[in-house]
């Protein structure tokens, strides 16, 4: 296809030369059709690619529904089937797209972050309130996209560096998420005899990072988020990352688990709620703890 046409009239001679090799019984797997969108689809031109298979699938129906030749009608019906195949891979090339240009936005927005901001950036991209969270592959892939410019700029290192080990805590912590359900009988919830027992004790004692730990232990004896921040001092940006990171996995892998509980319509969402708000003011008292402070990340 000739880069020199119009892009609408280049996807539907893809869509055309799709349905016809097809027909010509040359397509084994709806995989070759994948690679062929995947080869065809230039990224950031979606919009474009679904009115030219709009078009197509439209004039295939009309023609299927009106047509009164036996053979023409045949060859009609299995074009529209080939037509509603590169319907379900285009779905799957969205799917994969959204997530590619979800990274490339995360990471575009950290790098080119003024560098007393790139936190903040970094904590508002991997909100996992954001309609679609980045998942745990997902952050592998910004790990290793900042990764490459870490070279000319340490404060990327750190960010990919925290980023590796926040998800390797992460995946300690979610093994034993719900452990502290089983040691706490009396009741769910965040409370517990302070320092010792409650989900905030039982986290802390899987992790290996001091700065996490010891603000899983400070929540655990029911101490000031506020107070522990104060505290810290030369805090690295790979520490923050990583506590960053196990914070909002913890969050949402509650949620997640509470808002899942068919036991009872009114404790699921009851629960869920109350995290959402225990994790707000964590969050909120952080903030205020580091800005008091006017920490400098080293």
């Amino acid at each position: 296809m000739p880069d020199s046409l119009p892009l609408s009239d280049r996807y539907l001679a893809l869509i055309d030369e799709i349905v016809e090799t097809t027909l010509k019984g040359k397509i084994s797997s709806v995989e070759q059709v994948y690679q062929m969108l995947l080869k065809g689809i230039t990224s950031g031109t979606g919009e474009v690619f679904e009115l030219a298979l709009s078009d197509r699938l439209n004039s295939l129906q009309s023609q299927v529904d009106r047509e009164k030749d036996e053979l023409k009608k045949a060859k009609a019906t299995r074009s529209l089937r080939a037509i509603k195949t590169i319907q379900s891979q285009w779905q799957r090339w969205q799917e994969q797209n959204k997530a590619t240009e979800a990274i490339a936005f995360a990471a575009t927005e950290i790098t080119t972050a003024p560098a007393g901001e790139r936190l903040a950036t970094f904590i508002r991209v991997t909100d996992p309130n954001q309609k679609y969270p980045l998942n745990l592959q997902q952050l592998q892939q910004l790990s290793k996209a900042l990764q490459q410019f870490a070279q000319a700029d340490s404060d990327l290192q750190q960010f990919s560096e925290g980023i590796t080990r926040g998800l390797a805590s992460w995946q300690r912590l979610q093994d034993n998420l719900l452990s502290w359900m089983y040691e706490q009988k009396e009741s769910l919830g965040f409370g517990g005899v302070p320092g010792e027992s409650g989900p905030w004790a039982s986290w802390a004692k899987q992790l290996n990072s001091e700065l996490p730990k010891t603000l899983l232990r400070t929540l655990a004896r029911e101490e000031s988020a506020i107070e522990f921040a104060e505290r810290q001092r030369g805090i690295t940006l790979r520490d923050w990352v990583e506590m960053a990171l196990i914070l909002q996995f913890l969050q949402r892998g509650l949620i997640n688990w509470f808002d899942q509980q068919a036991y009872d319509v009114k404790a699921g969402p009851k629960l869920s709620i109350s995290t959402f708000l225990t994790f707000a003011v964590i969050w909120s008292q952080l903030a205020s703890g580091f800005r008091s402070i006017g920490t400098v990340y080293s």
